[in-house]
């Protein structure tokens, strides 16, 4: 039992941050050629997100016989979980730690804005504010989750990357 609630637990994780990943993606893309303070690549920054978010929803909803056929594993496996749970995991903590960061450190330590906006993709959509118009509450709850969202489903289609090398025939 404990089992097939972790395995549920892990579709809601991932359908939400997958949906979330591709409205960042679907948001970027619908800035692209407004005039920002800031010049980015936008495919990438619009590209990335939404396909990651569309893997994650995808691995959410599909049904487990159907994920083990495609990456030639098992359905029973317990690695078709872990492996891109935990790449999730990994990726969504270093993320929102990121953004944390980006907001308590001076402005002086930051990068440059490609690989602020590649660090830390939501901060693209914030770019238009200034550093005292969000708090770091609003930081906490809203801009870190997104973020870490958006590379958790980074990594969870990472994780699943990770079956290919290894795929049966």
């Amino acid at each position: 039992m404990a089992g097939r609630a972790t395995r549920i637990a892990a579709r809601i994780v991932f359908f939400v941050s997958g949906a979330v990943s591709t409205a960042v993606g679907v948001l970027f893309w619908s800035m692209h050629g407004t005039e920002l303070p800031y010049q980015a690549e936008w495919p990438i920054f619009a590209g990335v997100p939404f396909l990651t978010g569309v893997v994650a929803v995808l691995s959410a909803l599909l049904p487990r016989r159907w994920t083990g056929k495609v990456f030639g594993v098992a359905p029973d496996d317990p690695s078709l979980l872990t492996v891109p749970g935990k790449g999730w995991l990994v990726l969504a903590a270093a993320a929102y730690l990121i953004a944390l960061v980006f907001h308590l450190a001076p402005e002086s330590w930051h990068p440059g804005q490609q690989w602020t906006f590649s660090l830390c993709i939501v901060c693209g959509i914030t770019a238009s504010m200034g550093p005292q118009d969000h708090s770091l509450v609003s930081i906490l709850l809203m801009l870190a989750p997104i973020n870490a969202a958006i590379y958790g489903s980074i990594g969870l289609t990472v994780g699943y990357a990770w079956f290919f090398p290894r795929r049966r025939p």
